[in-house]
C-alpha cells in the first residue's frame, strides 16, 4: 500500500537534512518492531515536497506532500492508525490528509523517478563500503543484485528472481547528491531506473524501494503521473 499524505507548512521552513527526523515519525507511527526496523526493509518513504529553496531553508508552497510506501498491508495499518493517534510530524508539521495510492499499470517495464536518492554502495578488498554512482554501469549491476536478493527475501521465486534494474544515462538531469544523515554523509543518485520483470515485481519496486538503506530515506521510486491537490 502506498499513503500519501497532505500536512500543514511549518513556519519558518526546514533545515536541508531532515531525512532522519523522517525515520522517527514512521517510526513513532508503526511502533517499535525490530523485525520491522532493524532486518531488511520491505517498505520505502520518498522527501517532502512541494517545497523550494530559500537562503539555508527548505520553504513550501501551500501543502507539505509525503508518500510512504509498503510491501506489508499490515505495517501499512499500523502506520495509519500511529499517524491518526498522534498526526504532529515534526518541526511543526502536522498531518491533515491521508490517502491510498492507487498502483500503477507498470506492465513489464517502467521507468521509475527517485522520490528519494537512490543509494547503491558494495565493500572494497578492505571491506570497507564504496558508494556507486548513477554513471559507472557496474552500478546497475550492484543495484540489480541487491533488489533481487530482496525479492527472495520477500518470497520471490522463478523468474522474478531474474528482474533487471538499470539507471537511465540518457536522463539529463541526472547527479549524485550527498546527503547528511546525523553524522554521517552519504552519496546517492538522483537519477531515474529502469525496472524490468513481472507486473508484481514492479509493484514490489514500487512500494519496498530500490538499493541499501530505504527504510532510512533512499531509494524510494514513483510514477511520473503527478497527484494535484
Amino acid at each position: 500500500m502506498r499513503i500519501e499524505i497532505k500536512a500543514t507548512v511549518p513556519r519558518g521552513g526546514i533545515e536541508f537534512n531532515y531525512v532522519y527526523k523522517l525515520k522517527g515519525v514512521l517510526h513513532k507511527w508503526t511502533g517499535r518492531d525490530e523485525n520491522l526496523h532493524d532486518a531488511q526493509s520491505f517498505y520505502s518513504f520518498g522527501t517532502l515536497n512541494n517545497s523550494r529553496i530559500v537562503d539555508d531553508k527548505l520553504m513550501f508552497n501551500g501543502y507539505v506532500m509525503w508518500q510512504l510506501s509498503f510491501w506489508d498491508i499490515e505495517v501499512a495499518k499500523r502506520a495509519l492508525l500511529g499517524m491518526m493517534r498522534d498526526p504532529r510530524m515534526f518541526d511543526g508539521i502536522m498531518v491533515i490528509e491521508a490517502r491510498e495510492c492507487p498502483t500503477p499499470n507498470f506492465g513489464t517495464s517502467f521507468r521509475f523517478w527517485a522520490d528519494s536518492p537512490i543509494l547503491v554502495r558494495e565493500k572494497n578488498e578492505q571491506g570497507k563500503p564504496v558508494y556507486l554512482t548513477w554513471d559507472n554501469p557496474h552500478t546497475d549491476d550492484v543495484l540489480t543484485t541487491s533488489f533481487r536478493r530482496k525479492l527472495a527475501n520477500a518470497g520471490f521465486t522463478g523468474e522474478d528472481l531474474e528482474a533487471v534494474v538499470t539507471f537511465d544515462r540518457e536522463y539529463p538531469k541526472a547527479k549524485t547528491r550527498l546527503i547528511q544523515y546525523k553524522n554521517l554523509q552519504h552519496k546517492a543518485n538522483a537519477c531515474p531506473v529502469w525496472v524490468h520483470g513481472s507486473p508484481e515485481v514492479l509493484k514490489f519496486a514500487w512500494l519496498a524501494g530500490l538499493g541499501d538503506l530505504t527504510g532510512s530515506g533512499f531509494g524510494a521510486v514513483k510514477s511520473n503521473v503527478t497527484t494535484k491537490d
